[in-house]
């Protein structure tokens, strides 16, 4: 088997090496490549033409490829469409970003009031400073000791 196969390959060269030489035995294997390809596509159509079968059995065939590809067209149509599980989820996370949103309002309002109790304790205190620092009466009412004297 193997001096078969050296045999084969050996006049392979030989060939090969006649053909590089002429020009026009290049043509002529260029135009058997050329046929040997012209001849499978003929019979392939002939083969076609044998199991096209009937004009009624090439309707139906091509009836049920139209309808698989609509119901290939359906299936894509409802994957786009969110599942009960996917509304859920999604529901859900709504109702979180509300919920973020009403704690965030609450911080918010809670920091102003807690402001606003820091600026009224501090006006608190200076009104009390005020009061323990100044008089009760001015200087120049008529308790003042200048008004006494005279």
């Amino acid at each position: 088997m193997n001096q078969e196969l050296d045999s084969l390959n050996s006049r392979k060269a030989v060939l090969d090496d006649e053909v590089a030489v002429s020009a026009v035995k290049k043509e002529a294997l260029a135009l058997y490549d050329n046929l040997r390809e012209i001849e499978k596509k003929r019979d392939d159509l002939i083969n076609e033409e044998k199991n096209r079968g009937t004009p009624a059995q090439e309707r139906e065939r091509l009836l049920n490829q139209v309808c698989r590809k609509e119901k290939e067209r359906e299936r894509e149509t409802h994957t786009d469409k969110p599942t009960d599980g996917q509304r859920d989820r999604e529901r859900q996370r709504n109702r979180d970003r509300q919920t973020d949103r009403q704690i965030d309002r609450q911080t918010a309002r809670n920091k102003e009031r807690k402001k606003t109790n820091q600026f009224d304790k501090m006006f608190d205190i200076v009104q009390l400073r005020s009061r323990t620092i100044m008089p009760r009466s001015p200087p120049w009412s008529s308790r003042s000791p200048k008004s006494r004297i005279t």
